[in-house]
């Protein structure tokens, strides 16, 4: 008799266990708002990335996933209202605005946005995909260890940008020579100076008022007709004739997103959850190109890219 009313108390001791365990997970349980501006594998490893970190904090994340290039802006966030998520990840400049202004009753994060200052709000913080200048010299001279003098375009409001890649390339051995520039007329002569022998490779910076496409395009027809490399800011440029380009780890950078996503739903604000840019960079190489250019790449500089254009 004993034995048989142990045995029974055991068993309701441990399903009064694994019940306070299901209500504890279900308590866990959050719904998750996702705004895609694209689905392709970049985005995707993207949102894994912010999904497992949620994971590995204790939520069990229900996202719901909405697409910017299949529903437009106004029926994205009139769904997002009616689904009441407990967090939205906003991906790309377009969500993120959403978020900060049609969606302000739901906490959310933002992911790659060019500039932190912009999007960040009462109901919104993130991480910006610009990589910190010290990631972006370090991949830089790993690749081309000869490298000693790093040219820089900028304008008057990428000046600080500058300041960054010019104090990263001091405490690296190197220097950075820069030039400032207004428009597209300033911007060509300034790649001429530059490639005339006073850099030894010009790099890329996120500054839509001097970097578009014809401006873009001339640098990298320019770079190879002067076999001095360009250094751009992701695989696309590194395939349009970059010799190499460092970009997001997206997958880390989901991590660090749902790493301050998993803050917000344990209680903190928006607001007060400091935004951030990425903690690693990868970068991609172009080697048709490094042959017209001359350059011989170390294979340790091949194996270490995440991408290589052969």
């Amino acid at each position: 008799m004993i034995n048989k009313m142990s045995s029974k108390g055991t068993r309701a001791i441990l399903l009064g266990i694994a019940l306070i365990m299901s209500l504890s997970s279900f308590a866990r349980a959050k719904s998750v708002a996702v705004i895609l501006p694209i689905v392709n594998d970049s985005v995707q490893s993207l949102q894994d990335g912010f999904l497992s970190a949620l994971s590995n904090k204790g939520f069990n994340a229900l996202a719901v996933v909405y697409n910017l290039k299949e529903k437009d802006a106004a029926t994205i966030s009139g769904l997002v209202a009616a689904q009441k998520p407990d967090i939205v990840l906003a991906v790309g400049s377009e969500a993120a605005n959403l978020l900060k202004s049609g969606l302000g009753a739901f906490p959310g994060v933002y992911t790659l946005v060019s500039n932190n200052a912009e999007f960040d709000s009462a109901n919104e913080t993130g991480i910006s995909i610009d990589i910190p200048a010290a990631l972006r010299v370090e991949k830089i001279k790993s690749v081309l260890p000869n490298v000693k003098r790093v040219g820089v375009l900028y304008s008057p409001a990428s000046e600080s940008s500058f300041d960054e890649i010019s104090a990263a390339c001091k405490a690296a051995g190197l220097s950075a020579v820069g030039r400032q520039v207004n428009n597209e007329a300033e911007f060509i002569p300034a790649v001429h100076d530059l490639m005339g022998g006073q850099a030894d490779c010009l790099m890329m910076i996120l500054d839509t008022k001097i970097y578009f496409g014809q401006t873009v395009k001339t640098m990298l027809l320019e770079g190879i007709k002067n076999k001095v490399p360009v250094i751009g800011i992701s695989a696309v440029f590194t395939k349009a004739g970059a010799l190499m380009s460092v970009d997001c780890d997206y997958h880390d950078v989901g991590r660090q997103a749902g790493e301050l996503g998993a803050r917000i739903l344990g209680g903190e604000k928006p607001s007060v959850v400091k935004s951030q840019r990425p903690r690693k960079a990868h970068y991609s190489l172009n080697t048709l190109v490094a042959n017209q250019l001359g350059i011989s790449l170390s294979g340790t500089a091949v194996s270490g890219a995440a991408e290589a254009v052969r």
